[in-house]
């Protein structure tokens, strides 16, 4: 998605994400999102709280589910399972426009760890995939880049 929002230039983005290169981890292309303004405090913390649970996954063989306290925690924590979701075949839970994604056994998912990081995934891979203005103002993004903190 911060491609969209880049100099169309395929080799300097290409050195840019793999390797040492400056977006190269998950955390930098979050924060770099962040800085400019793609999205606000709550997709922010949501995605460093589904950055933390894989890094405990990835970096610590004792985290071994996601009924850890720590884990446990960070999911129970994340936001878009319980803003930007409504079951799938049933009603909108919001008539603002905002950004809902149908998910089918949503009310099961949601009273588990593992269940709510999957939705939260699903909703923010959702989301960024139909990036747009009208998306943005959710998020709270300003209306245009570069225009500063909202």
């Amino acid at each position: 998605m911060i491609r969209r929002f880049l100099r169309d230039d395929p080799k300097l983005f290409a050195e840019a994400i793999n390797g040492n290169g400056f977006l190269s981890s998950f955390s930098a292309r979050i924060n770099i999102a962040y800085m400019i303004n793609i999205y606000g405090n709550t997709a922010y913390a949501d995605l460093n709280l589904i950055r933390k649970v894989r890094n405990d996954f990835a970096h610590d063989l004792r985290k071994g589910d996601f009924e850890e306290g720590s884990i446990r925690g960070r999911c129970a924590a994340l936001k878009a399972p319980d803003d930007y979701t409504f079951e799938y075949g049933g009603d909108l839970k919001h008539a603002d426009g905002r950004p809902q994604v149908a998910i089918k056994g949503l009310a099961g998912a949601l009273t588990t760890p593992r269940g709510r990081y999957l939705v939260a995934c699903e909703v923010y891979g959702a989301v960024f995939r139909h990036w747009n203005p009208l998306v943005a103002k959710f998020f709270e993004a300003p209306p245009s880049i570069g225009k500063g903190e909202r």
